[in-house]
């Protein structure tokens, strides 16, 4: 069993809060879609890091389910982001 350092934790969900939300972003201009993707990782990589560390290695799916199952302890940047999709 391997265990994870925080850092690449912390990358790991970044990453997968970014890549469950990118779909819906697809159609915007590049600009905006870096923008949003930044936004969103500010948003939500504090909770990906509180409420869904279990669910972290697998898949974006799974973790956009666990902050969707953990909206009411979400933060507001982030309960935002979650409901807006």
């Amino acid at each position: 069993m391997t265990h994870s350092s925080p850092s690449s934790v912390r990358l790991a969900a970044l990453l997968a809060v970014t890549l469950s939300f990118a779909a819906v972003f697809a159609a915007a201009p590049a600009g905006a879609q870096d923008d949003t993707r930044k936004a969103q990782e500010r948003a939500c990589s504090r909770d990906v890091s509180r409420h869904c560390r279990k669910v972290m290695n697998d898949g974006d799916m799974a973790i956009h389910q666990c902050l969707i199952e953990s909206r009411d302890k979400l933060s507001p940047a982030c309960r935002k982001v979650v409901e807006g999709h």
